[in-house]
């Protein structure tokens, strides 16, 4: 019987809230809706796949709805759901998805009885806004940050312009603008070269232990060592007690490498630093040659 009163309860305070109710069924539209226009299509054209992860707390109505609608037709390999918990925000840290939604638990009762209420959105930087068509009067390069080494379709880097413009031509333009090429055409018809979008700042220089560390230092260490096929410098401790790692993917791995690059690192640095030999293709493909992940309180 307490069972019963407690859910007449709830059902009128939903009647009496229409449109409370209404946001309810609202969110999850207007959410899909805004998740397509910040990180673009996917599906034939060759776009951007949109991986949401939901960790819903409260076991709401409105957790039902979004995973709903991924689980629609015309959302199939345009936007997919993922149900999860507090694990959601490690695989946020990897890059697993491109945003995670976070319902907090008593968030519906909140919007029942009109009190503040909030969903967290956490966005994966990697994928920021709709894919862009390249000017036909414009090339365009993709390049690893600190240098002018071009990356193949796919790879993040800085993005490089020219353009033979006769009032502001630009010759191998750095922007210092990260991004990506794009496979396929655009559904609209254009067939010129489509990138991802803006997705960052390409210049990461940091500071450790009162010296300036750039990317084309790491560059210049990787290069010395052709078994290294990518390189991230990791920057991590807190303030005074500064710890950077070379994270290098490599196939191959002969015996003292990993001290050779330690030398190279302290060569061209002048500072210390320790290697950590990874399997390629296991870095995030983000754009970053240098993370810093220091705690500064």
């Amino acid at each position: 019987m307490a069972a019963f009163h407690i859910l007449r309860r709830d059902l009128l305070r939903y009647l009496r809230n229409p449109g409370r109710t209404a946001l309810l069924f609202a969110i999850p539209l207007l959410m899909a809706g805004i998740f397509a226009l910040v990180f673009g299509g996917g599906g034939e054209d060759g776009g951007i796949t949109i991986r949401v992860l939901l960790w819903d707390e409260d076991s709401s109505l409105l957790g039902r709805l979004l995973q709903g609608a991924g689980d629609r037709p015309e959302s199939e390999g345009r936007l997919e759901v993922v149900p999860v918990g507090q694990e959601g925000l490690e695989m946020m840290n990897h890059g697993d998805a491109s945003a995670l939604v976070h319902l907090p638990k008593g968030f519906t009762r909140a919007v029942i009885d009109g009190t503040p209420a909030a969903i967290e959105v956490i966005k994966n930087p990697a994928q920021r806004f709709l894919p862009l068509v390249v000017e036909e009067g414009v090339i365009l390069e993709i390049v690893r940050p600190g240098t002018g080494e071009p990356l193949g379709s796919g790879e993040v880097g800085e993005v490089v312009i020219t353009s033979f413009n006769r009032d502001y031509p630009l010759i191998r333009f750095a922007t210092g603008d990260l991004s990506a090429v794009l496979p396929g055409r655009s559904p609209c018809g254009r067939t010129n070269v489509r990138i991802r979008g803006w997705m960052g700042r390409a210049d990461q220089s940091t500071k450790v232990r009162a010296m300036f560390v750039t990317p084309g230092q790491v560059n210049d260490v990787r290069r010395r060592h052709p078994e290294v096929l990518r390189a991230r410098l990791l920057v991590e401790g807190e303030a005074g007690n500064d710890r950077m790692t070379l994270h290098c993917e490599a196939k191959e791995r002969p015996a003292g490498l990993a001290e050779a690059i330690v030398a190279s690192i302290r060569e061209v640095t002048k500072l210390r630093g320790e290697v950590l030999l990874a399997e390629p293709g296991s870095l995030p493909n983000d754009g970053k040659v240098i993370e810093d992940k220091r705690k500064y309180t």
